[in-house]
């Protein structure tokens, strides 16, 4: 038998049950077209317990973060109901107990968290403690997708942290259930009717499609991904943004969109843009999924690369700004406008920028074009996994690296050359370094 830790909660509210946030909503979307692949969505936070710990202490920190956060006591179930959540008030969490081995292993494997899917009614957490000895020294959690975005992830992750290391101190929590209800609101209502006559004008402006139609394929995971990690394009990203007056997210959609033009041939384009909605301080303390899509159309034909990396600029702030709605809105409103046009509207083609505060602390400090080309020399392309199915024909996501520009590109090889890929990849950061004044 497995030896487990037991932690009780007791939150002093009964059991709650509310409608998914929009932004649950917009995760339980993507889980349903996985199916038994929906795994692919799990968040992996792997958390240090501080030296001086024992497991009575992890188990006394882990009962008070549950009952501060909702969220991490909440099943989800998709049934008669319809989409909703059911926060338990009360009840047990067990982690798994792992020792690290003799040879010092520790027993965790690449990916574990990602290797199942969370069923309806399930808890939105799984775990393992891993010990040395009597002594808890990593915490491994698996947490669903539709429990926590990237926002919600870093506030969590840093209560756990604190509590660990002893700090009670409370901290200001909007519950998932509180956004559910906001949702349900006048003001919330206001948000969503304005984003949807935004999104009525970029769904009728969009091209029909970037790409052909799949080739025929043999191949079991047709969905590749490559990642580039490049601290010259970090380095370079910051330095255009600075001169222009801009982000270096809209320096990166930029150039995301050269690279869109280098693989599907296509000079106007649209874009998904994963939207966080966390721009208020009550938003940056919903633990809960908040995030959703944006629409986002640009054409490149006739720009220069400076004034492309402006009209991103422009055109996402935008398209940030209307990316809080009603699904079931969104659902009616495209419905409307393929009816309109007599063909579906390929919306496959995503970008998401996942670097919490938008830049990246300890990148190299090089200014000149000369110093920031020196830093081509690390840069690293290499895979980064296959599956067998996706929504996405491209998707491009930042990652947190806090030196390099991370950046994972994945693709529907049916549709894109894989063998453009990296020479793409190389491309643009070749053309970041050159903009760099």
């Amino acid at each position: 038998m497995t030896a487990t830790l037991r932690i009780e909660f007791d939150a002093g509210h009964p059991d709650l049950a509310a409608p998914m946030t929009w932004g649950q909503r917009a995760v339980l979307e993507g889980v349903r077209r996985f199916g038994d692949d929906g795994g692919y969505f799990n968040h992996e936070m792997i958390c240090e317990v501080p030296q001086g710990r024992s497991l009575a202490d992890l188990a006394a920190a882990f009962a008070d973060v549950l009952a501060e956060f909702a969220v991490l006591r909440t099943r989800f179930a998709d049934d008669e109901h319809g989409p909703r959540q059911l926060v338990s008030g009360s009840g047990a969490l067990e982690l798994e107990l792992r020792l690290i081995g003799a040879d010092g292993t520790v027993p965790l494997q690449p990916g574990e968290a990602k290797s199942f899917r969370f069923a309806d009614y399930d808890r939105c957490v799984r775990g393992a403690v891993v010990c040395a000895g009597d002594t808890p020294v990593l915490v491994a959690l698996a947490v669903s997708h539709l429990a926590l975005d990237c926002g919600s992830y870093d506030l969590v992750k840093g209560r756990i942290e604190a509590r660990l290391r002893g700090d009670r101190t409370p901290a200001a929590v909007v519950q998932t259930t509180d956004q559910s209800d906001f949702e349900r609101s006048p003001a919330a209502l206001r948000r969503s009717a304005a984003a949807m006559r935004f999104w009525g004008r970029e769904l009728r402006a969009m091209p029909a499609s970037m790409t052909g139609a799949a080739r025929p394929s043999a191949d079991p995971l047709p969905f590749k991904s490559v990642r580039i990690r490049s601290s010259a394009m970090s380095a370079a990203a910051t330095r255009i943004a600075e001169r222009l007056g801009v982000s270096t997210a809209a320096v990166l959609l930029a150039a995301n969109g050269v690279l869109l033009r280098d693989l599907t041939g296509a000079a106007r384009q649209s874009c998904q843009l994963i939207v966080g909605n966390r721009y208020t301080p009550r938003d940056r303390t919903v633990a809960a999924a908040m995030a959703q899509n944006g629409l986002l159309n640009t054409d490149l034909d006739g720009l220069s690369f400076d004034d492309l990396v402006r009209l991103c600029f422009r055109r996402s702030l935008a398209t940030y700004k209307h990316g809080f709605y009603d699904p079931d809105a969104l659902e009616e409103l495209r419905t409307e406008i393929e009816a309109e046009r007599g063909a579906p509207l390929d919306l496959s083609i995503y970008f998401n920028d996942a670097r919490a505060g938008g830049g990246w602390p300890e990148r190299p400090e090089a200014k000149t074009r000369s110093e920031v080309a020196d830093l081509l020399e690390e840069t690293v392309i290499e895979p980064d996994g296959a599956w067998p199915r996706h929504d996405a024909t491209l998707f491009t996501a930042i990652g947190r690296d806090r030196r390099s520009c991370e950046l994972s590109l994945l693709f529907d090889s049916r549709k894109i050359e894989e063998a453009a890929v990296e020479p793409a990849l190389r491309a643009i950061e070749g053309l970041l370094v050159e903009a760099v004044e």
